[in-house]
């Protein structure tokens, strides 16, 4: 009953932010900030889940602590929570992994990849991934909402969101974010 109950907030508190995107009525709070420290948060949070089903989960980000963005903590946050915990929940065995790259100065986007070794997605169902309550095959635990949010708050920070994933093999979702530069 509680995780139902955690659920179906979890959907409420969704559908309501799509609502706010949808409207125009959602008010981002731009900082400056380093995405590494969102990505590590995420990281902890999820690691005990990771565990408990197996799976390996790890942040590959060489050089990170000077790669900065302006964003909304929060709403950042909540992508990477989605990203990386939907690459648990689809990975029975194997790893997660997760891939910053810096910006350069012929490429001025930061790259965060989000790679797992899980289901996959078949290549019917890769171009709606990102649409509204789509949720994938009948067999899926999905409501639809999170890639959806994810792809509008991406869209908002001015970046863009893809996924490549072939079926039994996993997916790989990357997010590339205009970096600031000091």
């Amino acid at each position: 009953i509680i995780r139902s109950n955690k659920n179906l907030l979890e959907m409420v508190n969704n559908l309501l932010e799509v609502y706010c995107y949808e409207n125009g009525e959602k008010i981002l709070n731009f900082t400056k900030l380093k995405i590494i420290d969102i990505l590590e948060e995420v990281c902890q949070q999820l690691t005990p889940l990771a565990r408990e089903k197996g799976l390996e989960l790890s942040l590959n980000a060489e050089n990170a602590g000077e790669i900065f963005l302006t964003g909304d903590r929060l709403e950042l946050r909540r992508v990477f929570t989605n990203l990386i915990g939907n690459a648990i929940k689809f990975t029975q065995k194997g790893d997660v992994k997760i891939h910053l790259i810096p910006a350069t100065e012929e490429d001025t986007f930061v790259t965060i990849v989000v790679e797992d070794t899980g289901i996959g997605i078949s290549a019917e169902e890769l171009p709606r991934i990102f649409e509204r309550l789509y949720s994938g095959s009948p067999d899926s635990s999905n409501n639809g909402l999170g890639l959806y949010l994810s792809r509008r708050i991406i869209d908002a920070h001015g970046g863009t969101i893809s996924v490549t994933s072939e079926l039994e093999r996993g997916s790989s979702f990357s997010v590339r974010l205009p970096a600031s530069f000091r």
